[in-house]
């Protein structure tokens, strides 16, 4: 068999030429076979800029007029390459995720011509990490019937699915997958729009798709930028993980969050038990400095969580 063709994939919003940029020169660098670029509700001058810069080269642009959030520009972005590339492999990488030297050559030497779908080590997001050291691959979603990652019950498994992987979902960024995982028919749920949808995806390719995710140390990718829910805030009894966060992605990141656990509790009432005991602690901290607008979104979202998870289940 000949050389495995393998693309690049990631998306961007506004103007983050500044991280894209970094991320597009080095996946070159490692002569990744195709780079494509999807642009997320982005201006037209950000786009003729980087379609300017990349000229003649091996990147390609794909151009959303409206932000579909991730998991609409990810779905696009999966569409599209299995129409239009037929690549062995496809790594996708958040807008920011920089790739080390000589990444590509110890990638394809790790998955050789494995079936598996493999996630790389990204320092920042310390979960998986943990989650494969413990050798519990569901731990990644939380245990069974929590409420945003609490739980008052024992922690058992979110899911007994049978699977050989060390993780049962993953982020987008740092994942290598496979041809057939593509051609699965398995895709982003565009409704999360954004946050909880690359471990949505991950987790229905494991459960349905019969995929394995295999986590690995080394090489490690570098983010260039923290994500909001993984800075390190320290301790207080007056905020939590979404104090410092902006209203909509509280809002998508609470309603995402509440509607997949409930939607995979084994027993909706112990949720509902978690949530009556765990979401007044949120409220609290948020009331007591005066967050009454970060209240009220969280009880929406709650709420809209809630109702999406149930209808998911009336309906499965």
């Amino acid at each position: 068999m000949g050389k495995l063709r393998v693309a690049a994939g990631t998306i961007t919003y506004g103007n983050r030429s500044g991280f894209l940029y970094r991320t597009v020169d080095q996946l070159i660098t490692e002569d990744f076979d195709r780079i494509y670029v999807l642009f997320n509700g982005v201006s037209r001058i950000v786009v003729s800029e980087a379609e300017a810069r990349y000229a003649g080269r091996q990147v390609f642009f794909i151009v959303s007029d409206q932000n579909e959030g991730s998991a609409g520009g990810y779905l696009r972005l999966l569409s599209y390459v299995l129409k239009n590339d037929d690549c062995d492999r496809l790594l996708l990488l958040d807008d920011d995720n920089l790739v080390p030297n000589g990444f590509l050559g110890r990638a394809l030497d790790v998955c050789a011509r494995s079936s598996d779908i493999f996630y790389f080590h990204r320092p920042d997001r310390v979960i998986p990490l943990q989650t494969c050291l413990e050798e519990k691959p569901w731990k990644i979603l939380g245990s069974d019937c929590n409420f945003l990652g609490r739980n008052i019950f024992s922690k058992t498994p979110i899911s007994l699915a049978t699977n050989d992987g060390d993780l049962l979902a993953a982020p987008y960024g740092g994942l290598f997958l496979p041809r057939a995982a593509i051609e699965k028919g398995i895709f982003p749920d565009r409704e999360f729009y954004l946050y909880a949808d690359d471990y949505d995806y991950t987790f229905r390719l494991c459960v349905e798709g019969g995929f394995n995710i295999v986590f690995v140390r080394h090489p490690e990718i570098m983010d260039l930028e923290k994500s909001f829910h993984v800075k390190d805030r320290g301790f207080s009894l007056f905020k939590n993980r979404y104090s410092d966060a902006t209203e909509q992605q509280m809002y998508f990141s609470v309603r995402n969050q509440v509607y997949f656990s409930l939607r995979e509790s084994s027993f909706a009432t112990k949720f509902f038990l978690n949530m009556a005991v765990i979401s007044p602690i949120f409220l609290i901290q948020f009331l007591i400095v005066f967050e009454y607008k970060k209240a009220y979104l969280f009880l929406k979202a709650m709420i809209a969580g809630t109702r999406w998870g149930l209808a998911s289940r009336i309906t499965d």
